[in-house]
């Protein structure tokens, strides 16, 4: 999502509803291909997830208690790998980072899911 283009609730009941109308598509299908709507439903479900993380960072939709505090920790270091470990108030955490979104083969890695862990 651009970041001068302020995004609405509408906007996510919109992707979501596409979301749902390629998902009945596919439990709707018989036909034989496996792969059917793959692309469709991957693009689909990561338009729901960036409108989501995006309604969360303008304060639109509210954030889990762990949500907030990934989001200090990453205004805090923004630029830390995978282990690196940075102290914030008293407590020490770690930053993981594990495959989301895979290609349809399993090697490659196509998105990342990032966190951080209180050790």
């Amino acid at each position: 999502m651009p970041s001068e283009t302020k995004v609405s609730l509408q906007d996510l009941e919109t992707a979501k509803a596409e979301l749902q109308r390629v998902e009945d598509r596919w439990e709707n299908y018989s036909g034989n291909n496996p792969n059917k709507f793959v692309s469709q439903r991957d693009a689909a479900r990561s338009r729901v997830e960036s409108l989501t993380r995006t309604l969360k960072a303008q304060g639109d939709l509210p954030m889990t208690g762990h949500e907030a505090l990934c989001a200090e920790l990453d205004r805090l270091a923004p630029n830390a790998r995978h282990n690196d470990v940075i102290e914030h108030d008293g407590a020490r955490y770690k930053r993981l980072f594990s495959p989301a979104r895979t290609s349809l083969s399993g090697k490659t890695v196509t998105e990342w899911d990032r966190t951080w862990q209180e050790i």
